[in-house]
């Protein structure tokens, strides 16, 4: 999967988890900016991700995936 793909996923798979409208800024795809996005919320969205992606994030990782971008590194590592 390309970059662009990614990146467009890993968006789509924030919105769904938190239920974000499709017309909702990027600035707010972002741990601290959505209230959903509490320590349950991330453990629901990494499951998502990890469930998509057929990954599996370590644990020292989880704390970094808080936005669009942290994710398509973290998922692009783990895939290597």
């Amino acid at each position: 999967m390309e970059t662009g793909s990614l990146e467009q996923t890993v968006r789509e798979l924030i919105k769904s988890t938190f239920q974000v409208p499709e017309s909702a800024s990027d600035t707010l795809l972002q741990k601290g900016s959505l209230p959903a996005w509490d320590s349950l919320g991330h453990m629901s969205l990494v499951s998502a991700i990890e469930n998509k992606f057929g990954v599996s994030f370590p644990t020292y990782m989880l704390q970094d995936l808080v936005s669009v971008d942290s994710i398509v590194s973290a998922v692009k590592e783990v895939r290597e």
